[in-house]
């Protein structure tokens, strides 16, 4: 108001675990919902401000009364300035209006908001107006009084048929005397420990609520260590990210050990920004602070999760040396997405239409009117093993009173192990597997 330029602030909410919510404002809260459900989204339209919706889907894992983020979608619309990138455990993806969205692909999501929002979001993660008692409210601003009602009010369709948006009975509730065992030191209590490999973290992020948040899910997962390692690691990273390094020897202490992959090594306060084939120099410009975890050894670098040999010199010879490899005629070498690898330089099409028209790859036309299931598409040179194996089959049926002429009525995909299939008996749905 008075020309004065201030500091633009932010604020972050996750959801971690089984899932345990936080909003923008604080409140914190449990649901175990496995539909699609709104994040965050802007609600309203104001000047400046880019609008954009954060989805994500949660699924079971071991039991049907507890759900974890499996999936996750950012929708940002009129901008092209979007970047993601890998950060240690996670995937980061950046705009340059301040949206941040962090997601470690296993079991926590972090949206990060500049405080231009600051009254302009809806959903899970509430409305970012700094009074946490209005956090449940629907997308007209209305309080809701249950949480289920809430979560409800902004859910999202998916066709998923079997989703559902409570526990599938009663909610899972961990004993007393199972909460004073995991609260141990030798279980999630070593989280609290002052004179812990945490301790010099307390001051900075409190690590009650992720205690409570490990305790609830050891506990309903029947004491599995993986629940415990994964809830240490997620206050380890907060701790990381907030500046604070932390005593790498937390792993031996709650017997979480990491195996790296091949080619890689463990670092307790690695680079978050790790050289990749499409960024070599990644490291030296890196302004985020170090992570634990998994970094490629020296002569190597990140293409996806992998770490690949890079082309080095000869120390004696001076030269440098490279393995010899090279693509198909049919292919390209290049760099997408970070990932150096081959691609193809055109695709062909194959259609099948009408009564049925057929016209093949190599743009060949002629008509069938068969009604059995053919072949429309397959791998037949299996002896490459680069290539993907697929089957692309479809179903003929007559229509009317006309036996002449038939239609396409079923399409089946066999790729990876999984049946794809899209029917003129169910209508606007795909269906894989069973589901």
């Amino acid at each position: 108001n008075h020309g004065v330029c201030v500091r633009i602030e932010s604020a972050t909410c996750w959801a971690v675990g089984d899932p345990h919510y936080q909003t923008f404002d604080g409140k914190r809260f449990d649901f175990q919902g496995t539909c699609t459900y709104t994040m965050s989204a802007t609600t309203k339209k104001v000047s400046g401000l880019v609008p954009f919706i954060i989805l994500a889907k949660n699924n079971h894992r071991g039991s049907n009364r507890v759900a974890y983020v499996r999936t996750v979608s950012v929708n940002v619309y009129d901008q092209t300035v979007v970047a993601m990138v890998q950060r240690g455990w996670s995937v980061l993806i950046t705009t340059n209006f301040g949206l941040e969205v962090k997601y470690d692909w296993n079991m926590m999501l972090y949206i990060t908001v500049p405080s231009t929002y600051f009254g302009a979001l809806g959903g899970l993660c509430g409305n970012y107006n700094g009074d946490r008692a209005d956090d449940h409210s629907d997308s007209k601003g209305t309080k809701l009084s249950t949480i289920l009602e809430f979560a409800k009010s902004w859910k999202v369709e998916d066709n998923d048929l079997f989703c559902h948006d409570d526990c599938e009975g009663k909610c899972l509730s961990c004993p007393a005397e199972l909460q004073e065992k995991y609260t141990e030191e030798k279980h999630c209590g070593l989280l609290a420990k002052p004179n812990g490999p945490f301790g010099n973290c307390h001051k900075v992020v409190d690590p009650h609520i992720y205690m409570d948040n490990c305790v609830y899910d050891v506990c309903i997962n029947k004491g599995i260590r993986t629940f415990l390692c994964d809830n240490m690691r997620t206050y380890a990273e907060a701790c990381m990210t907030a500046g604070v390094k932390i005593d790498a020897n937390w792993r031996v202490l709650s017997d979480c050990p990491l195996q790296c992959p091949e080619n890689s090594h463990y670092e307790p306060c690695g680079t978050a920004c790790p050289a990749s084939c499409g960024d070599r120099d990644a490291p030296t410009k890196c302004k985020s602070p170090c992570l634990e975890g998994c970094q490629c050894n020296p002569g190597f670098v990140l293409s996806d999760s992998k770490c690949v040999p890079k082309c080095s010199c000869n120390p004696v010879t001076g030269q440098v040396k490279c393995a010899t490899t090279k693509c198909r005629p049919s292919e390209v070498c290049d760099i997408r997405n970070g990932i150096r690898d081959c691609y193809p330089q055109s695709f062909g099409h194959c259609q099948g239409a009408g009564d049925p028209h057929y016209k093949t790859f190599d743009g060949r036309a002629f008509d069938f009117q068969g009604t059995c299931t053919y072949y429309l598409s397959k791998l037949v040179d299996v002896t490459d093993a680069t290539l993907t194996s697929f089957e692309v089959m479809v179903k003929n049926e007559n229509r009317g009173m006309n036996k002449a002429v038939s239609y396409t009525k079923t399409v089946q995909i066999k790729v990876f192990e999984y049946t794809i299939t899209m029917s003129k008996d169910n209508h606007g749905k795909v269906m894989v597997g069973n589901i």
